[in-house]
């Protein structure tokens, strides 16, 4: 039953972090970038923890973290199928489309946030 709710909760917190993050996407500059960096390594979080309902809150961090990491090295590779997923909206919102090294940062704020969050409320 605490598992139900925790994914619950985390399922209507991954909603709203759809909702600023597409919000941030109009902010320009390295400010939007980082706020969207932030909240999508925020929302693999959630989805982790929604796949993991019982993980320590600082492995859901570590696996969103990596996650964005990997993504992020993804987008210095370019083969026909993974450039034709960027090319669509959705593709380009959860693959990305250019490497930068600074989005790692982002990344690190993100999880750290979520975290941080998963401790105080969780």
């Amino acid at each position: 039953r605490r598992m139900g709710r925790r994914r619950g909760m985390r399922a209507a917190a991954a909603v709203a972090v759809v909702g600023v993050g597409l919000v941030a996407r109009g902010i320009d500059g390295w400010v939007g970038d980082a706020a969207g960096g932030a909240l999508w390594t925020v929302l693999v979080h959630l989805l982790w923890g929604i796949a993991f309902p019982s993980a320590r809150p600082w492995r859901l961090a570590l696996a969103a973290f990596l996650t964005a990491c990997v993504v992020e090295g993804l987008q210095l590779v370019h083969v026909g199928w993974l450039d034709a997923l960027r090319s669509t909206r959705l593709g380009r919102l959860v693959l990305g489309s250019t490497f930068v090294p600074t989005d790692f940062l982002a990344y690190a704020a993100g999880a750290a946030a979520a975290w941080g969050i998963e401790m105080v409320c969780g």
